[in-house]
């Protein structure tokens, strides 16, 4: 049986694709349920709650699988939410993510009180948090529902893998209702499971059921073929007209996201004109944190292509570390590391602004640039190279 995909993101947020993008590849790789979850921050500053509200309703009308609309919040902004909810209260479900500690968990607990749709806790840090059997309790104790996120468990070590099974075995025993998603934010991705999670999920109760089988959503199918050959006709026509050199600010069918899928295909002359297109993305205060990060890939593509570029590149990238918002500060650390693997004449550079990193006022940003940080002195044991030197955390609470 497909298993549902309760955790995905859109255009609204940190994904690439938009909710009717994001339909057309549930539909093809037969996901019974949708559920969008952007990030409550990135809705509120780079798009709308009504345009995204919107644009969901106008995906559910073109969809026969069963769609949820949900939002993913942090724990600071739950009366922001709560607010925007008693305006808006056309959401089926929210999340909550990033919780540091047990008495975050009553703390959404007691938002769980004010409402009257299921309130999830998003990718649990478990083996950091508290011993599974007391988490699983404090859980259950506040009728919150436990994910199981196929992001999170990708990063996750052997060990940390045991201790999420052994957290969510308290759930599957006693029959209770979890949620799964992939925290998609690429199209591609919707509804793609690792064996390790589809055994974890085999015999669990989601929170919410497979009203719309994939027998039903295969019927789409037609309609879907139809719009992606159409597609595929004006990717052929972008491909001819150059693609890195076709990025734009707008949004529409030739932006930036094209332009990472079509990464395969050489680009013309220099590269100078898909450099400044991409920078372009970055500085330019009307981009979607989905337009940031596919404007960051190119980069890191033209970087490797392109060695006289190699400095402009790192200087375009730098502002993005420093974005108001987390995950496109995130991305550009990670993308920065990416290139200074590669380049010894950058690596000074490019650990010095992940340096930075350690100094953001959010954890998730730290513990980022200190995973990085090591990363990068690893490879230099590894290649017997001097290992960079790296600051004090201790105080830092990663």
């Amino acid at each position: 049986m497909k298993l549902p995909d309760l955790h995905i993101h859109t255009t609204h947020s940190d994904g690439i694709d938009s909710p009717a993008e994001v339909i057309r590849s549930a539909a093809y790789n037969k996901v019974p349920v949708v559920g969008f979850a952007d990030h409550f921050e990135e809705v509120l500053v780079y798009s709308s709650f009504s345009r995204y509200l919107k644009e969901v309703s106008a995906a559910k009308k073109t969809s026969l699988c069963r769609v949820l609309t949900g939002i993913e919040v942090d724990v600071p902004d739950a009366d922001a939410f709560l607010d925007e909810y008693c305006k808006n209260p056309l959401y089926d479900y929210v999340i909550f993510h990033e919780i540091k500690d047990v008495d975050e968990i009553s703390t959404v607990g007691e938002v769980c009180k004010k409402i009257k749709i299921p309130v999830v806790l998003g990718h649990l840090d478990v083996a950091n948090l508290a011993p599974s059997k007391e988490l699983a309790q404090a859980v259950m104790d506040n009728k919150l529902v436990p994910e199981i996120n196929q992001l999170h468990f990708s990063f996750l070590s052997k060990e940390e893998m045991e201790t999420e099974v052994e957290f969510f075995s308290e759930f599957l025993k006693l029959n209770y209702p979890v949620s799964i998603g992939t925290d998609a934010m690429d199209s591609n991705a919707v509804g793609v499971y690792s064996e390790s999670v589809k055994k974890l999920a085999n015999g669990a109760k989601f929170f919410v059921q497979n009203e719309k089988t994939p027998e039903v959503c295969s019927l789409f199918l037609d309609n879907v073929v139809n719009n992606i050959g159409a597609s595929n006709k004006v990717w052929s026509a972008v491909k001819e007209k150059t693609p890195l050199e076709r990025i734009n600010l707008k949004g529409d069918f030739l932006s930036v996201k094209e332009v990472v899928r079509s990464g395969s295909v050489q680009p013309l002359g220099d590269g100078r004109a898909a450099f400044e297109s991409a920078a372009t993305v970055l500085k330019a205060s009307v981009s979607l944190p989905g337009e940031k990060k596919a404007a960051l890939n190119v980069l890191g593509f033209l970087y490797n292509k392109f060695p006289s570029l190699r400095n402009n590149i790192i200087g375009a990238m730098e502002p993005a570390a420093e974005d108001r918002m987390k995950h496109v500060r995130k991305w550009a650390l990670k993308e920065i590391f990416n290139v200074s693997v590669l380049d010894d004449a950058n690596k000074a550079r490019a650990i010095e602004i992940i340096e930075k990193g350690l100094l953001d006022s959010r954890p998730a940003v730290r513990k980022t640039a200190e995973s990085l940080l090591q990363g990068i002195r690893r490879k230099g044991e590894q290649t017997n190279g001097a290992a960079p030197s790296l600051p004090r955390c201790s105080g830092l609470d990663l």
